[in-house]
């Protein structure tokens, strides 16, 4: 550890409690470690200036939205009180439902195609047990009476916290040998396992957090004053809060010794996350929760920590990757109860911009997913960091043709995932051609007027976007002689009778 936890007397299987000797120290030591601040972002938050996709339209409650590599899985309600709980699936091209079946399935996880979730026969029965799933085929890794619950899955690799009938133990399944390891195997109940390439890390009963790589277990933490609970883990480090000094602090092992991140004794520092030796976190503040992030990097034995908000409502459970965050706000704005907010490293972005707001978003490689209300029922969104609003555009937007002539439109799809597209040739309403990939098209006018062509664009969430042009129809050149000539001989002809 940076800070010297010296003086602390336990006895295994009790609670072991600061001696009073200690306690003036503890403040000196909280006193000089409090870490260096930066780059404290206040209230103000811009709106997102770029595209929000809807992902789901129906009429089920979406929820609990997972993503990887530009791939989202999701838990949707089919039925009323939880009748019916179903996992769904998108590739990045197509929704699919995964789940077919009679169990209430949920916590879906995913990673690099593999899925994982929870599936529960229902009210009354004691049968939850957990599901994989990769490249259409689903397994099922339980099969007993007991609660298997909280998977969590790195490429084909499954770890579950289930009961061996006395408490609580951690399991690990192997896609590539279909086999299932007992990892724990004690009389302390072991909770929150979370896996990272093949390492696993939980937390027991009493705030011990382990690490298992290979068959070899390593407590990473060593005495009480660095317990603590859900720890995560990236690139072979961990993070985690508690400590047993009266509030929660954040820890970090960096793969051989343990630091605590936060020092500050009063306040409640909790739910960190870890990306590439990168955390945040939230922290109470005595009014309201707000967003801390720490780089990685120290000053001496002092942590370089920003504090992202420092503002007037709750900022909550938020996410990491590459040094970008996400969260919800709860009541950031009057009658939107929470809002999904980003942090870039220097702006704070509120990607909801609706009455409708969203929560509990995830984040990959710039992408992110949430579940928000559509004003009827909650569905899937996702938008993407940087990458303005789709639009589309028609090319020729406005000619003049001759009659007779085909004209040849281009439609230009921006921020589209794999669109198609379909014509409408006079603009009258009604679709003249199918769905189909080409987004260049031709169509030849065989009568004299003015049209509005349109074209429409759709992507594998269905979603569709329309852009309009309008074209002119003149008569060649004969025919404007002939028309000439007749309207001349008219007019001698309308003279003559009046004589």
């Amino acid at each position: 550890m940076r800070e010297p936890l010296a003086g602390v007397t336990e006895v295994e299987g009790t609670e072991t409690r600061r001696p009073k000797a200690y306690l003036l120290r503890d403040l000196v030591v909280a006193l000089a470690l409090l870490p260096v601040f930066s780059c404290v972002v206040r209230g103000d938050v811009t709106p997102w200036p770029w595209g929000v996709t809807q992902l789901t339209h129906n009429e089920y409650s979406d929820g609990e939205a997972q993503i990887h590599n530009g791939q989202i899985a999701w838990s949707s309600r089919l039925g009323q009180d939880m009748a019916d709980q179903e996992i769904c699936f998108w590739d990045g091209s197509s929704i699919s439902r995964i789940t077919t079946n009679s169990y209430i399935d949920y916590l879906p996880r995913t990673h690099n195609g593999h899925l994982t979730w929870v599936g529960w026969a229902g009210t009354g029965s004691d049968e939850v047990e957990i599901f994989h799933w990769y490249d259409g085929t689903t397994t099922r890794l339980t099969n007993n009476s007991l609660y298997d619950y909280r998977p969590r899955v790195y490429d084909g690799q499954v770890a579950w916290v289930g009961s061996d009938g006395n408490d609580q133990e951690i399991y690990l399944w192997d896609y590539a040998t279909e086999k299932t390891t007992k990892i724990t195997d004690d009389t302390v109940s072991d909770y929150w396992p979370e896996i990272w390439n093949g390492q696993v890390t939980w937390s027991t009963a009493y705030g011990r957090i382990y690490l298992w790589e290979s068959g070899t277990t390593t407590m990473v933490n060593e005495n009480y004053y660095d317990s603590g609970w859900t720890p995560r883990i990236h690139n072979g480090q961990i993070t985690w809060w508690g400590g047993g000094a009266g509030n929660d602090e954040i820890f970090y092992w960096d793969g051989s010794q343990c630091s605590r991140i936060t020092s500050n004794y009063w306040f409640n520092d909790r739910d960190p996350e870890i990306h590439n030796g990168q955390i945040v976190w939230h922290m109470y503040d005595g009014n309201d929760w707000e967003i801390f992030f720490w780089n990685g990097t120290w000053t001496g034995t002092q942590p370089n920590i920003t504090q992202v908000t420092d503002n007037t409502w709750d900022d909550q459970y938020p996410q990491i990757c590459d040094g970008q965050v996400v969260w919800h706000a709860k009541w950031a704005r009057p009658g939107v109860k929470r809002d999904v907010h980003y942090w870039d490293g220097s702006t704070v972005y509120r990607v909801t911009d609706s009455t409708l707001g969203g929560m509990y978003p995830r984040i990959w490689n710039g992408q992110v997913v949430w579940y928000g209300s559509d004003g009827n029922d909650t569905e899937i969104f996702y938008a993407t960091y940087g990458q303005g609003p789709a639009d589309l555009t028609l090319n020729p937007y406005d000619i003049t043709v001759l009659l007779g002539e085909e004209v040849s439109f281009t439609a230009t799809a921006t921020n589209i995932d794999s669109p198609t597209f379909r014509w409408d040739w006079e603009g009258d309403g009604v679709w003249d051609t199918d769905w189909a990939s080409a987004n260049e098209a031709g169509h030849p006018y065989s009568e004299i007027g003015i049209y509005y062509p349109a074209v429409q664009a759709r992507d594998p969430a269905s979603n569709t976007w329309t852009a309009e042009g309008r074209v002119e129809v003149t008569p060649e050149l004969g025919t404007w002689v002939l028309l000439a000539s007749g309207s001349a001989l008219g007019a001698v002809l309308r003279r003559r009778r009046k004589k």
